[in-house]
């Protein structure tokens, strides 16, 4: 009875273990390439400068293959565009803006990266420097706008070649089917989406060239509450406090010499810029 009992504890733990093992494989285990889980995967961890205007800033991402075994990605192309600026009230094509933000690596708002092979659930950390100059248009110090950059990537795996692309390869009309007319769990219309030569949807990102506010009126203001603050203390030494003598004495002298000072300051840059002004003596009779 105890041998049964110790094997009946063995296969309960067995299985345990198995069920414990399985939840913890990542979700692209299972699934086709193109399921949305695992294109919205391969463009990730992106980081995005906020860059001032004749500076440079890096954009980052991975590039990652979410897929397990051998599935491995071959040949692969991803081209990074920057392909429009936003503001608040009008959105440009960056073809049409000159001095637009550029990729370093191709002088152009368009930057190739190409790999030989990516592995299975591995991922290639990509950095593209941009550079922009003081009469790139950006955003103000009381209004936002931002410049979109959009992805297109093309790979093989497993004898199949696959297209992905992200929101700026689609005209508004086109992005309108894909989301509203006969879109799958997923959210998207994945026939039209294949008509269209595409075989998944990947993440756009966007970046931000703007003018900070300067920090001398922040000092400035901080300077004048210190200020009034002193002012305000001394002040009320001088009338109330009877304990620290010597304290008041140099506080009544300082305020004293300003206002002294203050009154010289009137008098020779006010009306009569120095010059003493005479009556006329009234006529003798």
């Amino acid at each position: 009875m105890g041998s049964l009992m110790n094997t009946v504890k063995a296969i309960v733990i067995f299985i345990l273990i198995i069920m414990i093992n399985l939840s913890a494989l990542p979700a692209s285990v299972t699934g086709d390439v193109t399921d949305a889980g695992n294109v919205n995967k391969m463009i990730r961890d992106i980081r995005t400068p906020i860059i001032t205007p004749g500076e440079n800033g890096a954009l980052e991402f991975q590039l990652f293959n979410p897929m397990m075994g051998n599935s491995t990605m071959g040949n692969i192309t991803l081209i990074v565009s920057i392909y429009l600026y936003k503001t608040t009230e009008q959105a440009i094509s960056t073809a049409d803006i000159q001095n637009a933000p550029k990729f370093v690596e191709s002088g152009s708002t368009n930057a190739m990266i190409q790999l030989d092979t990516l592995k299975a659930n591995t991922s290639e950390i990509i950095s593209l420097d941009i550079s922009t100059i003081d009469d790139t248009p950006h955003g103000g110090y009381f209004y936002q706008s931002s410049y979109f950059v959009s992805f297109l990537l093309e790979f093989n795996m497993n004898n199949d070649s696959y297209v992905m692309a992200s929101r700026g390869h689609f005209s508004d009309e086109e992005w309108f089917i894909l989301i509203n007319n006969e879109a799958d769990d997923s959210g998207v219309n994945i026939t039209y989406m294949n008509s269209l030569g595409y075989d998944g949807i990947i993440p756009d990102t966007s970046f931000s060239v703007m003018k900070y506010i300067p920090h001398w009126p922040y000092y400035l203001l901080i300077a004048i509450a210190a200020f009034i603050g002193a002012a305000a203390l001394s002040l009320y030494i001088i009338e109330s406090d009877t304990k620290h003598v010597k304290l008041k004495k140099g506080l009544q002298k300082m305020w004293g010499k300003f206002y002294q000072f203050r009154k010289l300051a009137k008098y020779r840059f006010g009306r009569n810029r120095g010059k003493v002004h005479i009556p006329p003596r009234d006529k003798e009779s």
